[in-house]
């Protein structure tokens, strides 16, 4: 009898468990497909945005692509394996809003024009005496 009730906890709790899976999964589905939806619509935007600026400079202009990304390869009972680094990098935007710093500048010859625009040497400035 306590078998009995203790096999019959198990199963009731593999029911919750896979509804659970069941729902996640679910929800997995729909969010990829509105991130494929907004990506499309991104891309409509960004095209728009570029026949318009070239019927207004006569200009030519790349036009940005935007894909949706794989999910992160593995996720473990503390979260995802992956680090916000990681993902900054995979995305492309690593040092995006890093300063590198006077020091850093200066050794690579940019400067800053008296009108207040950047100015690059093609000289680094170690080199000069």
């Amino acid at each position: 009898m306590v078998r009995d009730r203790t096999h019959r906890t198990a199963l009731d709790e593999l029911h919750r468990e896979r509804d659970k899976r069941e729902l996640v999964e679910k929800q997995i589905a729909y969010q990829q497909t509105l991130i494929q939806f907004l990506c499309a619509r991104v891309n409509h935007l960004e095209r728009n945005n570029v026949v318009l600026l070239k019927a207004v400079t006569k200009l030519d202009f790349d036009l940005p692509h935007m894909t949706a990304a794989p999910a992160p390869a593995s996720f473990s009972a503390a979260g995802p394996s992956e680090t916000v680094a990681d993902m900054l990098k995979a995305v492309g935007g690593g040092s995006l809003f890093e300063d590198m710093g006077e020091e850093e500048a200066r050794r690579q010859g940019i400067g800053w024009n008296a009108d207040g625009t950047v100015k690059y040497d093609h000289k680094p400035a170690d080199t000069e005496h």
